[in-house]
């Protein structure tokens, strides 16, 4: 049996059964049979995980504001502008909506330059907000329930700007809000126009992969890709591009994106916590590294004149170690950023120097983060 609404064997109505018993307590409206089979599919009718899968997801849900996100969120202009996914004018052959991400022109390092991380995950949950309402949408107009995607993931343009590794991590945390919120809705993934450097960053991102998308997904490549798209999507709801007969502009639910302009990084980088490094003083901070190998990066600016940085391995009898050697930049003329592999654990000391100026204070704006190995949650 399938595990959906209209096919259950007696086993799975019966932990259907169970589960809607169990989470009474703080069940909301939106929990319907349907909602509740697909967090059961997701774990392969298991009543303890899909138990504990859903209460995290209906603490997500209240956190992020998602059952009226759609109503009393405005998103922000350049997430609308530069997040390049969005939803294509018409169905699969089987009905299902058609999503595409156009992740080789996802500048997430620009997004993530403008906005703060919290702001770009809440514009995730209103784009899959979205998602969800397109279902009830096809479900009226094909009369049956309609709970799967057809995805298309467009990887052209795909390089070494993309192994950001800041923006790595919160890529796989945008995976994770999909794979643990939002389960059971990939039909099928079409993955295509695959650059050289695809397999590396595939391969960044495959441990947060649920295997169950993971068999889900599929390479359109060779010189037929666009005819094996075709297969699955009439060429009345295609862009020209991917084979069919439409223009950039008539799908305007999707967003092309590209690069964000680095002017608009300064004015627009809410993430930015504010320093006030007086005349003839320093700024410090430490970072606290509990493993060998953790990637230890920063980004940071002033508003006018130049500052002097670097980076201590502290000992344990306090002694500091120079690891990145302190020089005076120009951050006043835009985002220095840097990164640093800490190989031994302990402490960091990230250093702002504006000792060399005995007349003039520094309004510094940063932030720095500690990655693990692997790629894991942020720090």
């Amino acid at each position: 049996m399938s595990g959906r609404l209209g096919d259950l064997s007696s086993q799975q109505q019966a932990a259907l059964d169970e589960l809607r018993t169990r989470i009474q307590d703080v069940a909301t409206p939106r929990c319907d049979d349907g909602y509740l089979l697909r967090f059961l599919r997701a774990r392969q009718f298991d009543l303890d995980k899909s138990e504990k899968k859903i209460r995290a997801t209906l603490e997500f849900r209240k956190k992020w504001g998602a059952d009226t996100i759609l109503q009393d969120y405005t998103p922000p202009p350049l997430c609308v502008k530069y997040f390049p996914s969005g939803i294509l004018p018409g169905p699969d052959k089987e009905g299902r909506p058609i999503p595409v991400l156009v992740l080789g022109e996802f500048d997430i390092k620009g997004l993530m330059k403008c906005h703060a991380k919290d702001e770009l995950i809440r514009y995730k949950v209103y784009a899959m907000e979205l998602l969800e309402q397109e279902f009830k949408v096809q479900t009226e107009k094909v009369g049956r329930i309609v709970d799967t995607v057809l995805a298309i993931v467009d990887m052209f343009g795909l390089s070494s700007y993309h192994l950001y590794r800041p923006g790595l991590v919160l890529f796989s945390e945008f995976m994770q809000i999909e794979e643990m919120h939002y389960p059971e809705i990939a039909g099928k993934v079409l993955l295509v126009r695959a650059p050289r450097i695809f397999p590396t960053i595939y391969a960044l991102v495959k441990p947060f992969i649920d295997p169950n998308t993971k068999d889900k997904l599929e390479v359109l490549s060779g010189s037929n890709w666009k005819e094996r798209l075709l297969e699955n999507v009439s060429a009345d709801y295609l862009p020209e591009l991917y084979g069919g007969k439409l223009k950039k502009e008539q799908c305007p639910r999707v967003s092309w994106a590209g690069y964000v302009p680095k002017e608009l990084y300064k004015e627009n980088d809410v993430s930015l916590q504010h320093q006030f490094v007086k005349a003839g003083k320093k700024f410090t901070l430490e970072a606290q590294c509990h493993k060998a190998n953790m990637e230890l990066s920063w980004v940071f600016i002033t508003e006018n004149h130049d500052i002097a940085f670097a980076v201590y391995h502290q000992s344990e009898n306090g002694e500091l170690d120079e690891v990145v050697p302190g020089e005076r930049v120009q951050a006043h003329h835009g985002n220095i950023e840097g990164t640093f592999v800490c190989e031994k654990p302990g402490v960091y000391v990230l250093e702002w120097d504006n000792s060399f100026s005995w007349t003039r204070g520094k309004n510094l704006r940063y932030k720095f983060e500690l990655v693990e190995p692997g790629m894991p949650a942020q720090e």
